[in-house]
């Protein structure tokens, strides 16, 4: 995917410090005592900031309701603040739960220092941030200059100010990641990026047309936007950088469109996305096709000493999609995920032998769904493992491989996936889950 190009169409290196799924594990810590910035004094700057508020609060239809701090940070003064946060607020346990996460899908090597990563690709493309906690606006630049890209920074940063000041973004849950429900939280970040993105394209749009000289300095800046380490992480990270941007502006884009204007695109924000599924098929959204409950019992008792529980959560429809493409073809796959109705998943992990247990139910819309992800499944099983599979009954099909045996149970509107790290588990797993309908 060429990261340049898709800059230059849609500015989507916009991103906020929150935006990073793995970034805020913690919670919110407590604001800094002491200011690391300093407030722009510049009165000429100030008027040019006060021209792009102006501009992005007609653009949103919604005033402004209280002055916000603005502040230039340089990329090195950016940096410190990163490693600040990553320190205070993203643990080593905290990232290497993530990872067991990722490997457990296969989405990536469980061995990766996701707080390296994180570091690397924020420090090198967030170009502009709004800090809901203490208020503050911030323009990563060396310079305390707003030259145009720096404008539109500047617009789509202040969306989030005017979306926190009517709506309140932290106590919503819009502003936090919470690592037990990922998917619900990336459904909330697709609203709050695909608000902002609507305005970022059209402040874009109004600042080419009044001047197209800006076009071309525009085009001039994106050549030296950095991509380094965005490129080097891992593609399914890359991927969930920009789903709230690019899946999110397409969903709030339809609600803009459906209600003729912002009307329905505000609503939301009191009846908001639950679930990646939301945002990735506007029309179940608009439904009120909401997520299924599922649950999986505990296994602590089939798995004994040594075992302990990483996450019980839901995986949604993105990463689902996420995880059948590492194998099979994309087109494949989304079709496979589209007729996802919810999940849970509990994942185990063994510490001292670096093993994973994983059982994970998904409740399908049609037996047509269901019948489709397994057939997809099996596909995807028989390219991991080199073998078609071993039914062991009507409704199950096994892989057995040398470090990892891997079952699929499916039923007409349910199907289980069971991934352990022999087959003796399975036995001992069976009689706490219940058969798959």
């Amino acid at each position: 995917m060429n990261w340049r190009k898709l800059w230059l169409a849609t500015t989507l290196l916009l991103l906020l410090a929150a935006a990073f799924p793995a970034a805020a594990q913690g919670g919110g810590a407590a604001p800094t005592p002491t200011p690391f910035w300093q407030v722009n004094t510049d009165p000429e700057l100030n008027a040019q900031m006060d021209r792009v508020e102006a501009d992005t609060a007609i653009l949103r239809d919604l005033p402004p309701l209280s002055p916000v701090i603005r502040a230039f940070l340089t990329r090195d003064e950016l940096l410190a603040y990163l490693i600040r946060k990553v320190a205070e607020e993203y643990p080593p346990e905290a990232a290497r739960d993530d990872a067991i996460f990722y490997h457990a899908f296969d989405l990536m090597d469980l061995e990766i220092d996701l707080r390296q990563v994180q570091l690397d690709v924020l420090a090198e493309q967030i170009a502009g941030f709004y800090d809901p906690e203490i208020k503050a606006m911030f323009v990563i630049s060396d310079q305390d200059v707003l030259t145009p890209t720096n404008r539109i920074l500047y617009a789509h940063e202040f969306t989030h100010v005017l979306q926190d000041q009517h709506y309140d973004l932290l106590s919503r849950g819009l502003g936090d990641v919470r690592a037990e429900d990922l998917d619900s939280t990336l459904a909330l970040q697709g609203l709050v990026e695909g608000d902002a993105m609507l305005i970022t394209q059209g402040y874009q749009s109004r600042l080419t047309r009044n001047n197209p000289a800006v076009a071309v300095a525009l085009l001039g800046e994106a050549f030296t936007v950095p991509a380094e380490a965005l490129l080097a992480a891992p593609e399914i990270l890359q991927r969930e950088l920009l789903f709230p941007y690019t899946y999110g502006m397409s969903f709030t884009y339809q609600l803009f469109t459906a209600g003729n204007g912002f009307d329905l695109l505000n609503n939301a924000y009191d009846n908001p996305p639950l679930s990646t599924e939301h945002i990735l098929h506007p029309e179940r959204y608009a439904a009120g096709d909401d997520p299924i409950p599922v649950s999986v019992a505990p296994l602590d008792e089939a798995l004994g000493p040594g075992w302990r529980q990483v996450w019980d959560r839901t995986l949604g429809e993105f990463y689902l999609r996420e995880h059948l493409r590492t194998l099979i073809p994309e087109e494949t796959a989304n079709s496979a995920a589209a007729g996802w109705g919810g999940d849970r998943y509990r994942l185990y992990f063994n510490d001292e032998t670096s093993e994973t247990v994983l059982v994970w139910r998904t409740v399908w819309d049609t037996p047509e769904d269901a019948t489709e992800f397994a057939a997809a499944y099996r596909g995807y099983g028989a390219l991991r493992f080199d073998t078609p599979g071993v039914p062991t009954d009507a409704s199950t099909v096994c892989w057995y491989g040398e470090t990892e045996t891997m079952c699929l149970q499916a039923g007409p509107n349910e199907t289980i996936v069971f991934r352990v790290p022999d087959r003796a588990m399975i036995a001992s797993i069976l009689p706490f889950i219940a058969p798959v309908r």
